[in-house]
């Protein structure tokens, strides 16, 4: 029984490690053929086209904060009855 043991881990380390190599290969090759299917095709340039113009990005305004309500803290309420 423990010779066929054996023969068993070593029948399965073998099948596994063929297998991992076999799995590797195989998610090579599909992520090769997947990138081909999945880049753009190249499209050549018209000649003489102009790129297109875009405006500049226009950077953000601060928001006023002048009239903000402050929330931190204990409510007045609260720190009336405490005092």
């Amino acid at each position: 029984m423990l010779l066929m043991h054996g023969w068993a881990i070593g029948l399965s380390a073998l099948w596994l490690s063929h297998g991992e190599t076999l799995l590797w290969s195989l998610l090579r090759r599909l992520a090769v053929r997947l990138r081909a299917v999945l880049a753009p095709p190249a499209v050549p340039a018209r000649p003489g086209a102009a790129p297109a113009r875009f405006a500049p990005p226009v950077a953000p305004r601060p928001a006023p904060t002048g009239h903000g309500v402050s929330r931190r803290g204990p409510p007045a309420a609260a720190s009336a009855h405490a005092a």
